[in-house]
């Protein structure tokens, strides 16, 4: 029986100047951070396909569930709302990308979330670029698909640099435009992320 693995991480996300506004064209800056969220896949050959994912933050559990024939079984009844989420995700990429978990494998997905989920850094959004990458899917098509959004969340979490972010109007299509920006002013070392509540 082979196994493999496969080690995704996708940075959080903070919108400096834009606000809603970059909904309707408005440019964005933001910036990549260096809190995040990790996604370890482990596969191994089997009969019937089966999934058991593991959602932690910061190293310690938050809920489990598994697939299995097609069928969702929640390990714990709290953690409902979050399963079909991470279940709507990995239909819409699966829509997307039809080879993507149509293969008799079982899988032991682990994903860490390395910030708590009250300071919204993007628990969502690097969640959805992780199962992009293991999908193999455009990570914009996978938001826009199933939560919507602007997209500058996912420029952040695959940028290692602050950027300048816009949706562009092209051929009557709004697609999603980001360069790399140099902000690192001369009080970088004395801005610090304080969360309120």
């Amino acid at each position: 029986m082979s196994a493999s693995v496969q080690t995704f991480r996708s940075n959080g996300k903070l919108m400096i100047s834009g606000e809603y506004l970059v909904m309707a064209g408005a440019r964005a800056l933001a910036i990549p951070l260096r809190f995040g969220q990790t996604m370890s896949i482990e596969s191994r050959d089997a009969d019937q396909a089966e999934l058991l994912w593991i959602s932690r933050v910061k190293e310690q559990e938050w809920f489990r569930f598994s697939i299995k024939s097609g069928v969702v079984q929640i390990h714990d009844a709290v953690s409902e709302p979050s399963v079909s989420f991470i279940a709507s995700l990995l239909k819409r990429a699966a829509e997307l990308n039809p080879g993507f978990l149509n293969r008799p494998v079982s899988e032991v997905v682990t994903a860490n979330i390395e910030f708590d989920l009250a300071w919204g850094l993007g628990s969502s959004s690097t969640l959805v670029s992780n199962i992009a990458w293991w999908a193999d899917v455009d990570p914009y098509a996978l938001l826009f698909n199933s939560m919507g959004g602007s997209g500058y969340d996912i420029a952040c979490a695959r940028s290692p640099f602050p950027l300048i972010y816009q949706l562009q109007d092209v051929d009557g299509r709004r697609l999603p435009y980001s360069e790399p920006l140099n902000f690192y002013p001369s009080f970088s070392s004395n801005i610090w992320f304080v969360y309120t509540g």
